[in-house]
């Protein structure tokens, strides 16, 4: 237990997942720690956890660096932990920067650029678990008895279905598009698999749940899909909800995974969208679904999050960018969404992922074996601050197929290193 002496308290210190209490005066023969004032084990306060809604942040451009790693909140003054770390911790995590003022992008998201981790290159450290096993290493050489239970390294794999196959199951209206489509593109190597397909001779590429589901059992992967149910339109055009293949895919996927609603591109603009797509899937699976993952990772702080609460959603998978491998919300860790507009911590479970398949090839223009090499040191750096590492894949990006040839090896890399990593744990 730690005792956190301090002028006030606040439901904001709910999210720095600490065992604390806070009072009034120290406790005898207890760790204190001393919360504003430069005496004894103390640290800095800025006040933002005693604020409500939102407000100008302060201090937020003091930049310092405390046991080598970097920090904001930073202060001058003899401190023995020389930032605010609760401040800090709150403002990652509770995502304050993506409710203010920002210039969103062509999806209407929080642009990555406008991230206080991304503006600094600190986007692929783990602040908050390196900031939180540093606070323990000050507390322990105060009190070698301190109760304490380490993290261990986890890892998830997450799978969006947003096309559950490339040809098949499609009608033959949309594959007769197709075909004159590849014809007038000049795309001789899709309209032979095209062709292939169709007349049974070459399983579809993107049907792959079986190759998958041999690598996870391998390597005893802990893994997610997320399937998009919307009607089509230009971002969402997955096969339709009433087909009988597809339904069976969704319940046979189930079976040794879970499974999660992936809200349509429309949802975002429509609750009533999103109440629908999960009664759909419930009714397929035969059971509530709890799971979420945004189609495109649209999400708008606070309504998206608070329309998942309302439709029963216990965990979302979204916390992540599409352009940049890391911690969004600077914490390789869940944790529970913080709801800034109604100034409460809610029961919504927040998984951050911290790389995405497209990532290295199209925004980091890398090859697959540089690939490799990288996640293999990223992957480590997770693991040795026994944090959770969890990816976003798709059966797409599994296919061998197009864009996506060979890079199936990466996806292979990075289960056998999280079961390597596992095992040392």
């Amino acid at each position: 237990m730690i005792y956190i002496v301090s002028k006030q308290n606040s439901n904001r210190f709910r999210l720095l997942g600490m065992n604390y209490a806070v009072v009034e005066k120290p406790k005898a023969n207890c760790v204190n720690l001393i919360y504003g004032k430069s005496e004894g084990f103390c640290m800095p306060d800025t006040n933002l956890l005693w604020q409500t809604g939102l407000n100008k942040v302060d201090n937020l451009d003091a930049t310092g660096t405390w046991k080598s790693s970097p920090t904001f909140f930073a202060n001058d003054q003899h401190y023995t932990i020389p930032f605010d770390l609760f401040s800090a911790v709150f403002y990652l995590v509770s995502r304050y920067e993506e409710y203010g003022n920002f210039a969103p992008d062509t999806h209407n998201r929080f642009p990555p650029e406008a991230s206080i981790l991304v503006k600094n290159r600190w986007i692929k450290t783990p602040l908050v678990n390196i900031w939180v096993n540093q606070l323990l290493e000050e507390m322990l050489s105060l009190d070698a008895a301190l109760k304490h239970k380490p993290r261990k390294f986890e890892f998830i794999s997450t799978i969006d279905v947003d096309l559950a196959w490339k040809y098949k199951n499609k009608g033959w209206i949309r594959n007769l598009g197709g075909i004159c489509t590849d014809i007038l593109g000049m795309k001789t190597i899709k309209l032979k698999e095209r062709w292939q397909m169709l007349v049974h001779k070459y399983r579809d590429p993107f049907y792959n749940f079986d190759y998958q589901n041999r690598l996870h059992q391998q390597y005893q992967i802990d893994n997610r899909y997320f399937i998009l149910l919307g009607k089509r339109s230009k971002y969402d055009k997955n096969t339709s909800s009433k087909n009988l293949y597809f339904r069976q895919l969704i319940r046979r996927l189930n079976v040794n995974a879970k499974v999660g609603i992936h809200p349509s591109y429309a949802s975002n603009k429509d609750s009533g969208i999103v109440q629908r797509e999960i009664r759909t899937l419930s009714q397929i699976l035969g059971i509530q679904v709890k799971l979420s993952r945004q189609h495109f990772l649209v999400h708008q702080m606070p309504k998206t999050y608070q329309h998942m609460v309302q439709f029963g959603i216990k965990e979302d998978y979204t916390m992540g960018y599409t352009s940049y491998s890391g911690f969004r919300a600077g914490i390789a860790a869940p944790f529970y969404w913080y709801d800034l507009s109604k100034e409460r911590q809610t029961d919504l479970l927040l998984i951050p992922f911290c790389h995405m398949d497209i990532t290295p090839m199209h925004y980091e223009s890398k090859s697959i074996d540089q690939a490799c090499k990288d996640l293999t040191i990223f992957i480590e750096k997770v693991a040795k601050v026994g944090g959770l590492f969890s990816v976003l894949w798709h059966n797409e990006s599994l296919s061998n197929s197009e864009q996506w040839q060979g890079w199936n090896k990466l996806y292979e890399h990075t289960l056998a290193e999280a079961h390597r990593l596992q095992g040392q744990g």
